[in-house]
């Protein structure tokens, strides 16, 4: 709503986004590269809802920064049915590190029992294979082969649809 209220036309928030991106794109470039905030742990009987909120939390949090990333490095689309280019390249040092190797060890492996985090991370592929093909070719060692393990070992039926869509278009476009 304050967003909403602070740029009150379309133009003003595509403007304000615009200006923003970079700054964005940082702070989730720092945030998913510290492993997102901690991590929970075991605890006991009267901390443990406490340390379940929090990591839930925390979750959450991951999975909003990924698919924050995922539309910053999507195309624009304008009312006239033009296409703009994404908000944020994939050329920062710090964003490649981070998408080559950082973000599928830290958060796709580690989130196996997370449903939403894994399938952000499959939407984030999508992107990368159907807008960035360059960049997920020139770092296909480090990506693909974490990716695949953890894609066909998905346990979870409501990601089956978008984990093959995106394992299909990975081989499909780097065949």
């Amino acid at each position: 709503e304050a967003f909403a209220v602070a740029f009150p036309t379309l133009e003003h928030r595509a403007n304000a986004v615009t200006f923003c991106a970079q700054h964005v794109a940082s702070a989730i470039v720092s945030y998913l590269s510290s492993g997102g905030g901690g991590g929970g742990g075991g605890g006991g009987t009267s901390k443990s809802k406490g340390k379940q909120k929090t990591k839930t939390t925390i979750q959450r949090k991951i999975t909003s920064s990924i698919l924050s990333l995922r539309s910053l490095l999507s195309p624009r689309s304008t009312d006239k049915e033009a296409t703009l280019p994404p908000l944020v390249p994939t050329v920062t040092p710090e964003l490649r590190t981070l998408l080559s190797a950082q973000l599928w060890q830290k958060h796709f492996i580690a989130s196996s029992d997370n449903v939403t985090i894994r399938k952000s991370c499959y939407e984030l592929m999508l992107t990368l294979v159907n807008h960035h093909p360059s960049f997920l070719t020139s770092n296909a060692a480090t990506i693909l082969p974490t990716f695949f393990r953890v894609s066909f070992a998905e346990s979870h039926r409501s990601n089956h649809v978008l984990m093959w869509e995106a394992v299909l278009t990975v081989l499909s476009r780097m065949s």
